[in-house]
């Protein structure tokens, strides 16, 4: 699986732009202000000097306002530009829940035949990206809290009995699906195998 680059946020950037332009702005805003009161003012070095103390609060204020509100806005751009999880994701990440949460709330509940079904699901590695093994995995964790609690009374014999089939044959199923997939694993390994022997044996070398 290729791991992808994390985007770097707007507001970090923009935030992170701003503080490192403080420094550069401000020396920029100190010349153009020295200027301006030797061309405006005609006044001396002593009297700048004392001026600038007022201007530089004043142009740390401005900047401050400035920055925040840039950094502000660029968050509420990401928020708006965020992409969603992608449903790929959202569905796997369900149906490993499904499978977790079935074998945990499962076991104990729907006798030995039960415990022994869930066993042979715990011992599979299912492909969770399968919409067919998602289905599988969303009917196995509806039927085991649907069963768990109504198979509890004294007169829920026959339930149990037909709940611990259904998780069979729920593990029949994706022992099935397991053996379907390895077969189409080895098919399309050999056919890129065979593929690449075609095309690069020692004879076309």
């Amino acid at each position: 699986m290729t791991a992808r680059r994390r985007k770097i946020p707007l507001w970090k950037l923009v935030g992170g732009g701003a503080v490192h332009a403080v420094v550069p702005a401000y020396l920029l805003a100190l010349g153009v202000d020295g200027w301006r009161f030797a061309t405006q003012t005609h006044g001396g070095l002593d009297l700048w000097l004392a001026h600038v103390p007022g201007m530089s609060g004043w142009f740390l204020a401005l900047y401050g306002a400035v920055g925040l509100g840039a950094t502000g806005l660029a968050a509420l751009a990401d928020r708006f530009t965020a992409e969603p999880l992608n449903t790929g994701d959202q569905a796997e990440a369900q149906a490993a829940h499904n499978l977790r949460q079935a074998l945990a709330r499962g076991r104990g509940a729907f006798g030995p035949e039960g415990d022994a079904a869930l066993d042979r699901i715990a011992g599979l590695r299912p492909d969770l990206g399968d919409s067919a093994t998602q289905a599988l995995l969303r009917d196995l964790s509806a039927m085991v809290e649907a069963g768990r609690g109504a198979v509890q009374a004294e007169d829920a014999v026959s339930l149990r009995e037909l709940s611990a089939a259904a998780l069979t044959r729920i593990a029949a199923a994706l022992e099935q699906q397991a053996r379907d997939q390895a077969r189409q694993a080895q098919d399309k390994a050999l056919v890129m195998a065979t593929y690449v022997e075609a095309r690069y044996g020692e004879d076309k070398i």
